[in-house]
């Protein structure tokens, strides 16, 4: 799915979970925004939350431009696997859990699960149509997310694409196919 160019007055600019379990998987979250937390995804209350081979990228909030829950609640109830945060003002907000595989572009999701990179560019192209039914951000090349993800994946990515292509499954949305 993409969840892109949304506005929350409160948090939770594209996705705001407040209930049972939300799993969030080969997704794009982008350029989305909230007036207090959580510009791409906020978990406010309930059961646990998992973003897993997903992109948030250009969200912005206050708090959690890209994904967060408030201060206290337990790293559990909110985790990402093989999940690209880049690009998003003051990226997460809480603290939050890993399963690996993930990048942060600026350090601030203290992600520290196996395989996990922080400060680092994931090497991603524009929000463009790359196939499939809706746009991804299509990895470079040399991006970081190539072959780097934990497992398990998907069996496709946000396009339709089997996953994995190559050595290993990719971080985020999108699965490289080339060499």
């Amino acid at each position: 799915s993409l969840l892109w160019d949304n506005e929350a007055e409160g948090s939770g600019g594209a996705l705001f979970a407040a209930g049972g379990a939300t799993l969030v998987e080969n997704s794009t979250l982008a350029e989305n925004s909230a007036e207090e937390a959580g510009g791409g995804v906020w978990r406010e209350m309930g059961d646990a939350m998992r973003v897993v081979s997903s992109t948030l990228a250009g969200n912005d909030a206050p708090a959690g431009g890209a994904v967060g829950h408030a201060a206290g609640q337990a790293p559990e109830l909110l985790v990402l696997r093989d999940t690209i945060v880049a690009g998003d003002d003051a990226g997460c907000a809480g603290e939050i859990g890993s399963e690996g595989g993930n990048i942060d572009s600026a350090e601030t999701c203290a992600l520290r699960g196996a395989g996990d990179r922080s400060g680092r560019d994931p090497g991603i192209e524009e929000l463009a149509d790359n196939g499939g039914p809706t746009a991804t951000y299509a990895l470079r090349p040399d991006s970081r997310a190539i072959d780097t993800g934990r497992g398990p994946c998907p069996a496709t990515d946000q396009r339709g694409v089997a996953r994995p292509q190559n050595r290993g499954c990719d971080a985020g949305a999108f699965e490289f196919e080339g060499t």
